[in-house]
């Protein structure tokens, strides 16, 4: 079973949250039939990843129409996925899509050990690539960090989160709106650059993506990369074995 979430902030600032869910339900209806075309930006491209991931296995759909903010909006799902009876979580951005190819192999990746799996997208408006490696230190399908645009991780990776809290928050908790005490796995960071070893540090701040990685390796997390099939983002088409070869052609 796969636990699918996704946020579609902009669905619910023109329809409401009750109009987003009712419009959101229709898209999932209207996907299958688009799942077997090409990538198309028509309906919200997140709900054709749902439609392949139906092929291969039962999906249960979690979704925020009101995510103001992504780096909350991603614990509440993280903790949502961990309570169902899913052994996958897939967290997907609204305006990406992927071929089955690239689900297939994610959802290998993510169920084969304590690792979090990425799909690399392009940054929107960009030729930039959302995953970073250095071949010399982390070989093959390896990374350093990605982008949550497209990524997916098994219920051991997510225990494993919560039982090393203390290494990967510093023991941070918050109380969501639901009542629940959560950890803020995904809250962004500001941290420390040095230039020098005896020099007052620069501040560097992490997006959400970023500071999460930093924890799941803490953790002991591996970070994993999709090599295969396509990925679309924002319209952008990326080929994953292209994405690879940039990568390990930049670290020459």
């Amino acid at each position: 079973m796969i636990f699918f979430s996704t946020m579609t902030y902009s669905l619910g600032k023109q329809l409401g949250l009750e109009g987003a869910a009712a419009e959101f339900e229709r898209m999932l209806r209207r996907a299958p039939e688009a799942a077997h075309n090409a990538l198309q930006l028509q309906p919200l491209p997140c709900t054709r990843v749902v439609a392949r991931l139906r092929q291969v296995d039962g999906v249960q759909v979690w979704h925020d129409a009101g995510a103001t903010s992504i780096a909350k909006a991603r614990s509440p799902a993280f903790h949502a996925a961990y309570k169902s009876d899913a052994d996958v979580w897939v967290m997907c951005d609204d305006d990406v899509d992927a071929s089955s190819e690239a689900l297939e192999n994610l959802l290998d990746l993510a169920r084969q050990g304590n690792c979090v799996a990425f799909a690399p997208c392009l940054l929107r408006g960009k030729r930039t690539i959302n995953v970073f490696r250095d071949p010399k230190t982390h070989p093959a399908d390896s990374i350093a960090w990605g982008g949550l645009g497209l990524a997916a991780m098994n219920r051991e990776a997510m225990r494993t989160l919560i039982d090393k809290n203390n290494s990967t928050t510093g023991a941070l908790q918050f109380l969501d709106d639901d009542g629940e005490t959560k950890l803020p796995l995904f809250h962004e960071d500001i941290v420390p650059v040095y230039n020098a070893p005896d020099d007052f540090p620069d501040w560097q701040w992490l997006g959400e993506d970023l500071s999460f990685c930093r924890r799941a390796q803490r953790a002991g997390l591996e970070l994993r990369m999709v090599t295969r099939g396509i990925t679309n983002h924002a319209g952008q088409t990326l080929s994953c074995a292209d994405a690879q070869k940039v990568l390990e052609d930049a670290a020459q």
